[in-house]
């Protein structure tokens, strides 16, 4: 789908067969049309030369979304998560895994590997390689680099073959050429014993030829109504050759629920060198900007801005008749507002203690605001 600077469809088209398909990336290309990546089970339809299972789907559309050509790359196993980009000399670069040892895939190490394609303007192969060990290899994400080669985050369980050097399950940083020559491979400890999991990663390149790991994470965080496990996104700063920077882990969301699923969705570099992340929670999404090396972000929920600062939170959220604010420390008395959209005040009182709870089973559904001290919490009433 195509829209204006104002929002309007300008055209819309969907492409696809009786099976199952989905979008990996889509990109502008150079001559206005569209590059997308996906996957596809289907054999029919807009799918030709499909190889069976799930195989790579690449599309190129012209600028008003006209398929141009399409083509499946695969073998008769799944071979899953791809992306396609354009690359500085015009051709394209698709990436993803692979389970398959046939059809277009040459090699496979075992299990899943990393596959990476070349292909040209017409989708015809250039070049192809599989990276990884005897285990899992999983793709995670890749970016084009200022000296036209590329960088890919993944996630592997092999001791062997590329990844030699790794003792476990953990995440690693590959650096290819232009040509896919593997030029470095790093594995990204954990760090610290807090949130010390990562997962789902984007990795990008920074100005100064360094790169920025974003994901999500999780801590247990231990209360009177016993352990739950917080969802957090967690931020990794590499230099040029993936030597670690610096770490941070935003654990607040800005609507306060312990239990949302805390998703990061991609990250970019700001004009300032800090950095731009969307995420989202499930019933919302934000923006929130990273100053570069601290942990202070400014939150806008395209509603209004939440602070971040609070040693509290609230759950459920969405809430049903009864809310619970929960501190990491006493609270001495202190006084809450629950506002509507129009900035009523629909509910208040006196709160103290490390856990007060409060009845809402007497409010519309609807969104609400809750206010103490200098904290404020999105929440969402939902019977």
């Amino acid at each position: 789908m195509k829209l204006d600077s104002t929002g309007v469809i300008q055209w819309e088209n969907s492409f696809g067969g009786s099976g199952n398909e989905n979008t990996g990336s889509i990109q502008q290309t150079k001559d206005r049309g569209y590059i997308i990546g996906g996957n596809t089970e289907s054999i029919d339809g807009n799918v030709t030369g499909a190889h069976g299972g799930t195989d790579y789907w690449v599309l190129k559309l012209d600028s008003m979304g006209i398929l141009q050509w399409q083509k499946a790359y695969g073998g008769t196993q799944n071979d899953n998560s791809c992306l396609a980009y354009e690359t500085n000399d015009g051709n394209y670069i698709v990436a993803g895994y692979t389970d398959s040892n046939n059809g277009n895939v040459l090699w496979n190490h075992g299990s899943d590997d990393i596959w990476i394609l070349k292909i040209d303007t017409t989708g015809a192969i250039l070049w192809k390689k599989t990276y990884g060990g005897s285990s899992f290899d999983i793709f995670e994400s890749m970016d084009l680099t200022s000296d036209r080669g590329f960088v890919i985050s993944l996630y592997t369980q092999s001791t062997d073959g590329d990844f030699s050097t790794n003792t476990g399950a953990n995440r690693y940083v590959l650096k290819l050429d232009s040509t896919g020559l593997i030029e470095w491979s790093k594995l990204i400890p954990s760090i610290t014993s807090y949130a010390p999991s990562m997962y789902n990663c984007q990795i990008r390149q920074c100005r100064n030829r360094g790169y920025i790991l974003s994901g999500n994470s999780s801590y247990t965080q231990m209360g009177q109504s016993g352990a739950w496990s917080v969802p957090v996104a967690k931020f990794i700063k590499l230099d040029s050759v993936a030597n670690i920077e610096w770490s941070v882990v935003n654990s607040s969301s800005p609507f306060g629920s312990p239990f949302y699923q805390y998703t990061v969705y991609g990250i970019c570099e700001s004009n300032d060198s800090g950095y731009v992340y969307t995420g989202g929670t499930g019933y919302f999404c934000w923006i929130v900007k990273l100053h570069n090396g601290a942990s202070t972000t400014t939150i806008n929920t395209g509603m209004t801005a939440m602070s971040n600062q609070s040693e509290c939170r609230v759950f459920p959220n969405p809430l049903k008749d009864v809310l619970i604010i929960h501190s990491e420390k006493i609270l001495p008395i202190t006084h809450y507002e629950v506002t509507d959209e129009l900035g009523r005040v629909i509910l208040s009182g006196n709160m103290s203690g490390q856990q007060y709870q409060i009845t809402t089973n007497s409010i519309q559904n609807g969104i609400y605001t809750l206010s103490f001290g200098t904290s404020k919490f999105k929440l969402v009433k939902q019977d």
